[in-house]
């Protein structure tokens, strides 16, 4: 018997990555640059080419993750932070569907590891799963029993955008203070470069907090304080049975995740919360995976 396989495609403002997709088994991994900041038409090129490499008879249906306000109703991203000004109500599913003649969904890139982490990865067994993907920029997501909750106007889940310093930096977004001014991949450069007069790239600035060098270290403290009011506020607002942290800065755990995780349970309101698991998300490729699932639904 045939197993049912559906294309995830996860779109990044670097780079898009896709995979055929059985379940929780991800293979032919293959990835294109996104050119984020070139046109709409470009980027859905790109899109385009990356599913034009896998075998298309065998494929039931695509599902999409893409960063920032998505419509999932209409298959359209309203609006995205990290792209160019004018990728705003792109028809991403429509695009799809007439070039391969498949069904194909969208939902937010968050949503997505979210919803792949709460099905197989380390949410699995949880009814209210809150995921924070810690990256470029800072997404979220809140899965109730295997369903993403997308809240009434589908704009649930914006957790990078939680207002952590009044009239603080400025945001991706426009607005000021949020959580993603502090604690994202652009956030950490930022500050290094402003304790430092240096430039560099995050995963360098990690590489020299752990040599012990002061300004990159005082870099990573300003982000994991930031990460850890945030996560503090999703546990007294939400009381989630787990929160999942996600992202490329997922993995530097030892300067910037435990520290936050341990300074958020110091800062909930009532006890019982600082018993709430924080974890890292353990699903390879959980994006593809989350993006497929929205095909598979």
């Amino acid at each position: 018997m045939k197993k049912n396989l559906y294309i995830g495609i996860d779109v990044g403002a670097t780079k898009i990555a896709a995979g055929l997709v059985s379940g929780k088994t991800v293979t032919t991994v293959t990835a294109q640059p996104t050119d984020a900041k070139t046109t709409p038409s470009q980027v859905l090129k790109n899109i385009q080419r990356v599913v034009s490499g896998f075998p298309l008879n065998r494929i039931q249906a695509i599902g999409v993750g893409f960063p920032g306000q998505i419509d999932t109703q209409r298959g359209t991203v309203v609006a995205s932070p990290n792209f160019s000004q004018h990728f705003r109500n792109v028809a991403v599913c429509s695009a799809l569907r007439k070039k391969f003649h498949k069904p194909v969904l969208i939902d937010n890139d968050a949503n997505c590891f979210s919803l792949a982490e709460a099905t197989y990865g380390a949410g699995r067994g949880h009814g209210v799963v809150v995921g924070l993907t810690v990256g470029t920029g800072i997404g979220g997501g809140i899965v109730i029993n295997k369903k993403i909750f997308h809240g009434r106007n589908g704009l649930a889940g914006e957790l990078g955008h939680i207002t952590i310093i009044q009239n603080g930096r400025r945001c991706s977004c426009g607005q000021r203070g949020h959580v993603e001014a502090y604690a994202s991949g652009g956030a950490i450069v930022r500050t290094y470069h402003q304790l430092s007069g240096k430039r560099a790239d995050s995963p360098s600035i990690v590489t020299l907090a752990r040599r012990g060098e002061q300004d990159a270290r005082a870099a990573l403290q300003v982000a994991a304080t930031a990460l850890s009011e945030t996560l503090a506020n999703i546990l007294n607002a939400l009381d989630p049975d787990i929160i999942v942290i996600g992202g490329g800065l997922s993995e530097v755990r030892d300067v910037l995740i435990q520290p936050a995780i341990a300074r958020a349970k110091a800062l909930v309101v009532y006890p019982e919360l600082t018993r709430t698991p924080i974890r890292v998300g353990t699903l390879p490729h959980a994006g593809i995976v989350g993006a497929a699932l929205l095909a598979r639904s």
